[in-house]
């Protein structure tokens, strides 16, 4: 037995760790984000739809976005929630992936720092990497009555992931989350931020199925849940 620990030690030195990565996405999926008891959709905006149903779309609501890119996304939410009180906040840097993402390079997603044109006076643009702008939207959170939180984390990356969990555990709130590009690093940023701030994320919706351009059949690729924390678990 010692004899195989030691061959598959050495084997696991040559092993590149992007793929390792990559691979432990699904026992991760496995493990920490099964999807038996949660609604299944095909569509997003059926998806998105039920979302907003979910917290209710005349209830004043506080909208997290982190990834903005063209807006498509946080327009679309604008236009849902109708409560004149809710209040949107989209963070992006507009200058594109702070490092590589799978087959993307470095600075894909880059608007030439152009900013979405969003008519809606409700909305606040955070320009500027998460970890250099992080703490103006806690200042912001820290600073208004806070009912409702949604948070759409669109970032990609485990690090952006992981850090704007860690930065809104802070918050000592319960909150919804979705995630866009769940098959992948941020499934390995949520399952390790539940790990190392002992909070919980209950499934309500997914988005997965066979259509081989956007999941993996079996995974979902887009996820909607609640983050509890942990002072708040019984």
């Amino acid at each position: 037995m010692l004899f195989f620990k030691k061959i598959l030690k050495k084997i696991a030195c040559y092993i590149n760790l992007e793929i390792l990565w990559r691979l432990s996405t699904y026992p991760i999926h496995r493990k920490f984000f099964k999807t038996d008891n949660a609604k299944s959709f095909e569509d997003k905006f059926f998806y998105w739809n039920d979302i907003v149903d979910t917290l209710g779309k005349d209830e004043e609501v506080v909208f997290v976005e982190f990834g903005v890119w063209q807006g498509k996304s946080i327009k679309y939410f604008i236009k849902k929630f109708n409560n004149k009180s809710s209040t949107f906040f989209g963070l992006d840097s507009f200058e594109g992936l702070p490092e590589k993402w799978g087959k993307l390079p470095k600075k894909h997603f880059d608007t030439g720092s152009n900013i979405p044109e969003i008519n809606d006076k409700r909305v606040k643009i955070i320009k500027g990497l998460f970890q250099n702008t992080s703490e103006i939207l806690l200042d912001h959170l820290q600073s208004i009555k806070i009912k409702n939180l949604l948070v759409h984390f669109d970032a990609d990356l485990y690090t952006s992931t992981l850090y704007c969990l860690g930065q809104l555990d802070r918050l000592s709130k319960d909150y919804y989350a979705f995630f866009d590009e769940f098959t992948g690093e941020e499934s390995r940023a949520l399952s390790d931020y539940m790990r190392c701030y002992y909070s919980k994320f209950k499934i309500i919706s997914h988005m997965s199925g066979g259509n081989k351009k956007s999941s993996i059949y079996g995974y979902p690729h887009k996820i909607f849940g609640k983050i509890t924390h942990r002072n708040n678990l019984s």
